[in-house]
């Protein structure tokens, strides 16, 4: 059995808004001695927008108008609606993270895109995303060895590695081709301020309404490859680097110094004749602008288990908080939920949030009714305000373990017990409507971060 899914990935970004379709077949794998499980077997992008320059306000803020028309737009170019696409995320990225309206907008924009399209904000959240994007993690896991995404946009440079097809690092600094703006004859009319700290102290004298001499950009252009090959040393040295992000596709083409009113090409040309490209293995992604929106539209989002417990009534669910527990089955099963209430407190019990649990590598019924006991009492507050009790488990017992929290909840009570997936402490996740006639569920686990 085979079941298909539309997906979108929306990336408003420093310097460029667009978006991908996907076309994503899911398959229930019937396993040998285990109980059926959907995977994703095929993807594949189906259309690719326009790239627009990300619209701003005067007032710096996103145009959230200006965002909106473009979906409009190439929703209808693309032949789809939102009730058709059933995942996908919205990622904002670089500086558009740090806009004053960043938070507001992106939740705006992903209830408006669709049902189930997610929101995310956060250079760990957007390095990954990238990595996955450009086949980093794939060639990985093919070759099962060490492969590093390097992803410079406008405002910020995006670095995931990935050893054998697992993220084992991932970082985002202030390197990026749109740090600086010009007019078309070379007045300077913006400085991120991410940047002016580094001026001062690379002795480059550069203000708002100065014309910009070549000299004086290569020199700029220098202390930003300075900054991105100490970034690259601190992280687990990679066989392989893959550079994408829309600096990088300036790559292999004669462009004019300012073409795009900003560092961008001089940037990519100091980059790839800089000492630290020339003796690492690296290349440029085939797609290179469209890293990170590919991943948003294509690996945002995982599959369950095959043993899920839920109530279908409760979904889709999104924006849920996660306290993440680590229990180790030999130990005492009550000493992982000290300090759950204080930590519990921090979120409303208006409103649910889920327990994810890790650390145990065999889990038998007398340590599952253990949990379940431990559970219903942590949640007691949300219990009473009738808020669903969402779990995460990384092993395949969900519906077992569901079956366990019946026993301590009040009749007919939602519970929503999703297994094989993982969150940290102060991730998010969202939980869409069933798949595979009911066997598992698509989740995305998110970290949301705005600078402020």
């Amino acid at each position: 059995m085979t079941e298909e899914i539309l997906s979108t990935g929306i990336d408003v970004g420093t310097t460029t808004t667009h978006l991908i379709i996907s076309r994503l077949v899911l398959a229930v794998k019937e396993g040998f001695g285990c109980a059926p499980k959907v995977e994703i077997v095929h993807k594949e992008i189906i259309y690719q927008s326009e790239i627009y320059f990300t619209p701003l306000e005067p007032d710096g803020r996103i145009s959230a108008v200006g965002v909106k028309d473009i979906i409009t737009s190439e929703y209808s170019n693309a032949a789809v609606t939102p009730d058709m696409l059933g995942s996908g995320a919205v990622i904002i990225t670089g500086e558009s993270a740090r806009r004053r309206n960043a938070k507001e907008l992106l939740y705006e924009i992903s209830d408006y895109a669709g049902d189930f399209i997610v929101a995310e904000a956060g250079g760990e959240t957007e390095s990954i995303l990238a990595g996955k994007g450009t086949g980093a993690q794939t060639l990985s896991d093919r070759e099962q060895c060490k492969v590093a995404c390097v992803d410079i946009g406008g405002g910020t440079t995006n670095i995931s590695v990935f050893d054998c097809g697992k993220a084992v690092a991932a970082s985002c600094i202030d390197v990026g081709g749109r740090l600086i703006k010009i007019d078309d004859n070379r007045v300077v009319t913006y400085i991120s301020s991410y940047v002016s700290e580094l001026l001062c102290s690379g002795g480059v004298d550069l203000s708002v309404g100065d014309i910009l001499e070549r000299d004086v950009a290569q020199k700029i252009c220098r202390l930003l490859v300075h900054s991105l090959t100490d970034e690259l040393n601190s992280l687990p040295s990679a066989d392989r680097y893959i550079f994408s992000g829309g600096v990088s596709s300036c790559c292999g083409r004669e462009l004019d110094d300012c073409c795009y009113g900003d560092l961008g090409v001089m940037l990519w040309r100091e980059i790839e004749n800089s000492k630290w490209y020339l003796i690492h293995n690296c290349t440029v992604a085939d797609n290179a602008i469209r890293a990170t929106v590919i991943g948003a539209g294509n690996y945002s989002f995982d599959i369950s288990g095959s043993t899920i417990a839920c109530i279908e009534s409760a979904l889709p669910i999104r924006n849920i908080p996660c306290v993440g527990l680590s229990i180790d089955c030999s130990e005492d099963i009550a000493s992982a939920f000290d300090g759950i209430n204080r930590r519990l407190s921090k979120y409303s019990f208006q409103k649910p949030v889920a327990l994810s649990f890790s650390g145990y590598k065999s889990i038998g019924i007398d340590d599952m009714l253990g949990i379940a006991h431990n559970i219903s009492d942590a949640l007691g507050e949300h219990i009473s305000n009738r808020q669903p009790v969402i779990v995460l488990v990384e092993q395949d017992i969900g519906k077992a373990m569901g079956v366990c929290l019946k026993k301590y909840l009040p009749k007919d009570y939602p519970v929503l017990c999703i297994d094989c997936v993982s969150a940290e402490d102060g991730d998010y996740i969202d939980i869409a409507k069933s798949v595979g006639g009911g066997r598992a569920v698509p989740v995305s686990v998110k970290k949301l971060v705005f600078s402020v």
